[in-house]
């Protein structure tokens, strides 16, 4: 894990060397949050312990340096915050996210960028901020999850309408506790696109994806600790077509099929037999969307269907996800925005470390965002979430729910243009 940081942190580094010294900004954020959590252990209804409620202040100051040009466009972010809660002890304390971007433009055919983002957060304030499909609540207060996801691209167009594209991209999680299961995964894909008319085009590509996952869990059957180590093979080919139906309506399509290879090796295995495993599964997997712009908002509905390992178990899984985005801005101080989803996420293969049980999850999640802006440097924002997870496990089947939100101030010092 410590090497996954180090070559986020110099990706990124190479990303602001790379750009040139032209006109850049420089910008820095403070929002100062007063917020209350109605289930603040991420216990789960049927759990022997009770759900606590707790008010919390947090502090989440943020930089960011970015610029866009013809050739070069990079953007870079920053922002720790900390969390305080009022009576509840043991779950306060920081959190660290980071990401950063370079798209650059090498000749007219020719374009290559990077992308990188890297969190460290507690489970509790995992995807506080946002909408990610592949982050399960973990019902644990004292784990800490980190997370790497970097990628690379190059481009070449060989005319107007035909171009081709490699992508490379790293995954790396790490849990704190060691009965979760740690994943780090090297994708490589190439593709092809082909532009039928200024409208419309169409691809197709080939994805190949080598994830390796390692968990210490207890299994009661022998009353001993077990090491599992998985490793997950998966070649999805996919085809795609994207069509702009009027100035302000575009949709995607992309599918095909995925074929997975999942081995794990038990030690020690409870028996002989169950000291190696190998299954395979034949899937399909998907991402589909459609955005209708306005001149105050947007509206984006959005469906995916993908290869994970982020469930803390070690198997992989597959996981369905249907989102809802909606932002409108009514006038220049005002701005309104909704975020829901649906996400279900089931194992690839059982094998032969199914004794954490977690076989389905499914989660519900509603954000709403509102703000107003005082002045130029100075915005109030208000943001509610509800969240929903419901988890299939051997012997029972638990639920846990959280509402929660926040007010905050925000204030945006003055940029820096260099």
């Amino acid at each position: 894990m410590f090497r996954a940081q180090v070559c986020v942190l110099v990706g990124l580094g190479l990303m602001l060397a790379a750009a040139s010294t032209e006109a850049r900004e420089l910008e820095f954020f403070v929002e100062n949050r007063l917020g209350w959590d109605n289930n603040v252990f991420r216990r789960a209804e049927n759990s022997a312990a009770r759900t606590k409620a707790d008010g919390f202040w947090e502090l989440a100051p943020r930089v960011e340096l970015h610029d866009s040009q013809d050739e070069l466009a990079y953007d870079f972010r920053y922002q720790p915050s900390y969390q305080q809660f009022f009576k509840e002890s043991g779950v306060s304390g920081f959190d660290h996210n980071a990401r950063g971007r370079l798209d650059w433009r090498a000749t007219p055919v020719d374009s290559l960028g990077l992308n990188s983002t890297f969190g460290s957060n507690r489970s509790l304030r995992e995807d506080a901020d946002g909408v990610d499909p592949d982050s399960p609540l973990q019902g644990n207060d004292r784990l800490r999850i980190k997370r790497t996801r970097s990628s690379a691209y190059y481009q070449h167009s060989f005319n107007q309408t035909f171009s081709a594209r490699l992508d490379y991209a790293f995954d790396d999680l790490d849990y704190s506790q060691r009965d979760f299961s740690d994943s780090r995964a090297h994708t490589v894909s190439g593709g092809l696109n082909y532009s039928l008319n200024p409208l419309t085009s169409v691809g197709t590509t080939v994805t190949a994806r080598f994830r390796n996952s390692k968990v210490n869990q207890f299994n009661p059957f022998i009353g001993a600790l077990q090491e599992v180590r998985s490793e997950t093979n998966t070649v999805d080919i996919s085809f795609s077509l994207s069509r702009q139906l009027t100035k302000t309506l575009d949709v995607s399509v992309q599918a095909g099929p995925s074929i997975s290879e999942t081995q794990q090796d038990v030690q020690p295995p409870a028996f002989p037999s169950q000291a190696r495993s190998n299954s395979s599964d034949v899937n399909v997997f998907a991402a589909v969307s459609a955005r209708k712009r306005w001149r105050n908002g947007h509206l984006r509905l959005a469906y995916s269907r993908f290869e994970s390992g982020g469930g803390g178990n070690v198997t992989s899984s597959i996981v369905d996800d249907v989102s809802i985005d909606a932002a409108f801005r009514p006038d220049r101080r005002w701005d309104l925005r909704v975020l829901a989803s649906w996400n279900q996420r089931e194992n690839i293969a059982s094998g032969v470390s199914s004794f954490r049980g977690d076989t389905k999850t499914t989660v519900y999640r509603v954000t709403g965002t509102v703000g107003r802006r005082i002045s130029s440097n100075l915005k109030l924002i208000g943001r509610m979430q509800y969240r929903t997870q419901k988890e299939k496990r051997l012997g029972s089947d638990p639920r846990t729910e959280i509402f929660s939100g926040w007010l905050a101030l925000q204030y945006n010092f003055d940029p820096i243009v260099f």
